[in-house]
């Protein structure tokens, strides 16, 4: 065995350096890719937030007029039942 087996000389300095270099760049790239994927991420939950917004303003709107509606229809049941009570009462 040479005794000159485990020196590192100038290509092996090289190799690491470029494999180094390489792993820079390719966490450089992870970043950006990273960035871009919060960036997505921020737009669609800031979407899904408005259109939670949008719809509850959309139903807050929407109750004063359900609320009518059932009333309407609770006084029309009302006196239906009002006048079938009178009607049954005065046939008998």
């Amino acid at each position: 065995m040479d005794k000159h087996d485990y020196c590192l000389h100038e290509k092996d300095f090289g190799i690491i350096f470029t494999k180094i270099d390489a792993m820079t760049e390719a966490f450089k790239i992870q970043t950006i890719a990273m960035d871009g994927l919060k960036i997505a991420v921020d737009a669609a939950v800031q979407y899904q937030v408005s259109m939670e917004a949008i719809t509850d303003k959309e139903d807050k709107d929407r109750m004063p007029h359900l609320y009518k509606t059932a009333i309407i229809v609770a006084s029309i049941f009302s006196c239906a039942g009002i006048i079938v009570t009178l009607i049954i009462t005065y046939i008998k």
